[in-house]
Order: structure tokens, then sequence, then C-alpha cells
């Protein structure tokens, strides 16, 4: 997942792009399984499901005059004469990104190159997804990991839970990482919390401390899922924040899972991205300590 600074400089990069190729973006980036209607939602997919900013860059739509615009824009000095791949090295060196020297000297160093030359169909990635999980699997998969995930985590809301309703670290890999984004009127919040422990307390949080109940979009229409070549499931789910029984904002999310090696149906979120519209402010603003804890496999 991208990070926050990345998210930042990536939102900017994006806004100087036509609208027109930010809605091809978009349907690339989501192999076309996420339906946008307005230029807002576009962007949002793109930085939703770009695991890395590096492979954005990349991408034919975003051409160096975007890159370096944006450079001189932050103040970053850069040789106007130089390559595309210089400009993305000095994005990815002002974000305090990992860069991997692959990324830049083996691959889409021209203009003329990205990570998918055509849009796909929809036969391709039905395809796509056919070697691995297939497409109804993959929409069933996102309807019942909607219900499942977002109905243990308004149970915290719950003063006494029973044992079969237990939702804790054990259903996130220990290395696991989201990027939550709340914006709240005029205020925006970014963290990127590590970790499985905090992860879960952090969205415990949400529920327990600022009593943030989430509603998510029931049906294969409103929720999207697809499998890439090295088998992650990716997930977006979007849907609407209550709080003491009145709606108050907008959710949208994106996870990652990652089937356990040792069993042939566990999956366990490897990282997540949250994003909250709200139209009241939070209750409280204190952030969660980050102690160890033993994590065991999801099981569901």
């Amino acid at each position: 997942m991208i990070t926050a600074k990345e998210k930042k400089g990536l939102e900017k990069i994006l806004s100087r792009l036509s609208s027109d190729d930010i809605y091809s973006l978009s349907y690339t980036t989501t192999k076309g399984m996420v339906k946008v209607e307005t230029r807002q939602d576009a962007e949002r997919s793109i930085l939703m499901f770009t695991d890395r900013a590096v492979l954005l860059l990349k991408r034919r739509k975003i051409k160096k005059e975007i890159i370096f615009s944006y450079l001189m824009s932050e103040g970053v000095s850069v040789n106007p004469d130089g390559e595309k791949r210089h400009f993305i090295q000095a994005c990815l060196n002002y974000w305090n990104s990992e860069v991997i020297p692959e990324d830049l000297d083996s691959e889409m160093l021209e203009d003329n190159t990205e990570i998918y030359n055509t849009l796909p169909s929809q036969g391709q990635i039905e395809e796509y997804n056919s070697s691995t999980v297939s497409n109804n699997q993959l929409l069933k998969m996102a309807e019942k990991f909607s219900e499942w995930f977002y109905t243990l985590l308004n149970k915290h809301q719950e003063e006494v839970q029973s044992s079969n309703d237990c939702f804790g670290p054990h259903h996130f890999w220990p290395q696991c990482k989201l990027n939550l984004s709340i914006s709240v009127l005029n205020e925006v919040i970014e963290e990127e919390i590590l970790g499985d422990v905090s992860v879960y307390q952090t969205l415990r949080k949400l529920v327990q401390t600022e009593k943030l109940l989430f509603n998510p979009n029931s049906g294969s229409q409103e929720n999207c899922c697809f499998q890439d070549s090295h088998g992650p499931v990716k997930l977006a789910i979007g849907g609407v924040v209550h709080r003491n029984n009145n709606c108050i904002g907008l959710f949208d999310s994106c996870f990652g899972l990652i089937q356990d090696p040792h069993t042939d149906d566990r999956w366990r979120i490897k990282f997540m991205s949250l994003s909250l519209r709200l139209g009241e402010r939070l209750l409280s603003r204190t952030s969660l300590p980050a102690p160890a804890y033993p994590s065991v496999y999801l099981t569901r």
C-alpha cells in the first residue's frame, strides 16, 4: 500500500491529468471492476488500487511533463532535460519511498510504456481471474467478506461479545498496514498504522470510542473484488457511517487478502485503506499504543 506522503503527492499529480485520462487510469487500475460516476470517485479508485507509487508513476497517461510540473511546484530541483525515470526517482526520493533498482532500470522507462498496454476487456478480466478464483467466486467473496468484516467490527459497540463473535488481531497478518484518512468538515486526518495489534485497536476505537457504525453496501454491483497474478485478492467496499442512529457520512475501504499457505480456505488481511468523510467531529483524538501480541490464523 502507498504511504500517506505518497498519497498526497499522487493526488497532486492526478489533479494535473485530464478527466479522460483519469477515467482511463481508473478503468486500467481496477481492471474494469469498479464503476465510477465522477472524477473524484475515479481518482479515489486509482489510489485505492495502487500498491506502490512507482507503478502508478510509470503509467503512460502520467507523462514526464506532468511529473516535472509537480516537482517544480514542490520546490524539488531536477534537470528539465532528464528522462521520465529520473523524474520518477526524484518523486520517490522526495516521498521517502522504498526504491527497488529494477523498477527503474529494467522496463517502462520511456513515456510510451506502461504496466498495461491496453485496457482489458471483460472477457480478458474473466480469463485473468479464472486461472485462480472464478469471477463469480470473487463476487461472492466480496459480498460475504463485506458482511462478515463489518458485522464483527460493529459488534464492538456491544458491551459483551460471544466467543464466536471475537474479532481481533488474529484476523490480520503481523506486518499488515492500515492507511486511514478521516475528513471531518474542513479538517483532514491521515494516519498510517502498522502491525496487526495497532491496526485492530485503531479499527476498534472507531466503533467503541467514536461510536461509529459501518453499514456497507450489499450486493456484487456495489462492491468489487479481483485477484492479481501473484495471488492476493483485493476488495473495494463502500457504504454509510452512522452514529447514534444518525447518518453522519460515507466510507470507502480497500482490503488486500492473502491466503494462509497452510490451509485452503483461510485468508488474513495484509493491507487495508479506510477513507471516512464525516459531517460530525470525532469524539477523541487519543492515539493508540502498539503492544506486542501473538498472531494466530484467521478462522471464519
